[in-house]
């Protein structure tokens, strides 16, 4: 079932009727307003939340806020895909589908869909314009390593993480600076404790512990002091601590 989690959410008046137009993705327009996207290439301003008719106020999740939002899909999405704008014609345009080269993602699915019109669960990633080299690292599985496994870092990716009771895994320095990471409890039977080389935030955490499925994080590489870090950009239920 698709769920939301701390949303940002602004107002924007609706350029036109967008009363069928609910957690598909909007595009904002040069007076400021909101609307369907008139193609496949344009930049996503974000989610909308609820039903406008043209002129009320359009309330919209914004792509780029680490939220987690509702999405309704062009069709069966897994986790771990980057999605962004369908374009059909002028009145079916904004559900989600996996992106392709020169377009800006909205964001990761989260929480899978079926079949078209279903909602998953998206989060809102920062948008830059994908290239064939970022799609491909982007939407890179990183296998889990199981039990007592170093995680692979020489890539972007997800990784999906399975137990099969309570379970532990290490996460060394990232590779290169940009290099993204998003963890995920996929099936749960026990916690996975992650303890990562070096800090993940200001507070000095190295730890990450998933205690339910569903429960995730994104880690991003910066430098700190010219070192190579990881940096949480998003996280859903994962507990921080510090050993």
């Amino acid at each position: 079932m698709a769920t939301e989690n701390k949303l940002l959410v602004v107002s924007r008046l609706a350029d036109e009727d967008l009363s069928n137009d609910q957690y598909k993705i909007v595009v904002l327009t040069s007076e400021g307003k909101v609307r369907r996207p008139n193609s496949a290439t344009e930049k996503p301003f974000g989610v909308l939340q609820n039903a406008p008719a043209a002129g009320e106020a359009a309330d919209i999740a914004v792509v780029g806020s680490g939220g987690i939002s509702k999405i309704e899909t062009s069709g069966a999405l897994v986790n771990g895909t980057i999605v962004t704008i369908e374009y059909v014609d002028a009145t079916d345009a904004g559900k989600a589908q996996a992106a392709i080269a020169t377009q800006y993602p909205a964001g990761m699915i989260i929480e899978p869909s079926g079949a078209e019109d279903d909602l998953a669960s998206v989060l809102l990633t920062p948008m830059t314009q994908l290239t064939t080299s970022t799609l491909n690292s982007m939407n890179n599985a990183i296998a889990d390593p199981g039990d007592s496994g170093a995680i692979a870092v020489t890539a972007s990716g997800v990784c999906a993480l399975t137990s099969a009771g309570a379970e532990t895994r290490t996460l060394a320095i990232p590779t290169f600076i940009g290099q993204e990471i998003a963890l995920i409890d996929d099936t749960h039977v026990g916690n996975i404790v992650i303890t990562v080389s070096a800090a993940v935030n200001q507070a000095g955490n190295n730890t990450l512990t998933f205690g339910a499925v569903k429960d995730m994080i994104v880690l991003t590489a910066m430098t700190v002091g010219a070192a190579l870090v990881w940096r949480v950009t998003a996280n859903d239920g994962v507990a921080l601590t510090t050993v």
